[in-house]
């Protein structure tokens, strides 16, 4: 799991009495990885279920996050390899909202 994008969206700020809530739009990409003589396709399709099964199961991550969305999944494969490989890579964003004086701490 790595991120690739944090932007900030200036058109969602929001204002709790004086505290401004910035919003941020994150990206988030989380990968499986699988080696199989057979059913590799399978296989990587199971990841993926699990996968979205458990980011639906908290689409508030622990409550930082105000949502959490599957925006994309990649499949790639290599059969020309001795033991065929391949990966599932889900792209999610993620909307957060920070205090940008305390950029560390997500606001719910």
């Amino acid at each position: 799991m790595y991120t690739t994008t944090d932007e900030v969206l200036p058109d969602l700020e929001t204002f709790d009495g004086s505290v401004r809530k910035e919003a941020h739009m994150l990206t988030v990409r989380i990968e499986g990885y699988a080696k199989a003589a057979s059913s590799l396709d399978n296989t990587l399709d199971t990841i993926s279920t699990e996968v979205e099964v458990a980011m639906a199961g908290d689409e508030t991550i622990n409550s930082l996050a105000e949502s959490s969305n599957l925006v994309l999944t990649e499949l790639e494969f290599d059969a020309e390899a001795q033991t065929p490989h391949g990966l599932v890579r889900l792209t999610y964003e993620v909307l957060y909202r920070i205090d940008p004086t305390d950029p560390e701490t997500a606001l719910a």
